[in-house]
């Protein structure tokens, strides 16, 4: 997830590598961390990839995290934030997906800058 996210903040497109990074988080995102997800999707977002087996692999797996209530597991309002920028930027709508979410994060929570990436 850090190499992918210092893909996405030097602009550096690589469709290979993209691949094979999307292949490897797909067997293994139950590992992976919120955030590192997040960045993930972040990352193939700002780099204007738009990878649907990736999304959907982390859409089921955000789902199963919304569930979740281990500190672990947790999602945080910058997580909900940078996720649904992501998804917006690729033109992406999950709605199961962020109508859950928004039932987990209360509006409270946000920060103005959550709230204004989104």
């Amino acid at each position: 997830a850090n190499t992918l996210w210092a893909f996405g903040k030097l602009k550096h497109y690589d469709q290979p590598l993209l691949d094979t990074f999307s292949k490897r988080i797909a067997v293994n995102c139950r590992n992976f961390k919120v955030q590192e997800l997040v960045n993930t999707v972040w990352a193939f977002a700002t780099l204007q990839c738009l990878d649907l087996t990736l999304l959907k692999v982390v859409e089921g797996e955000m789902m199963a995290r919304c569930e979740g209530c281990s500190e672990k597991r947790q999602i945080q309002p910058q997580d909900v934030s940078n996720l649904v920028w992501s998804l917006g930027t690729l033109r992406e709508r999950p709605l199961p997906l962020l109508m859950r979410l928004a039932s987990r994060a209360p509006a409270t929570e946000f920060e103005a800058q959550h709230l204004a990436n989104v």
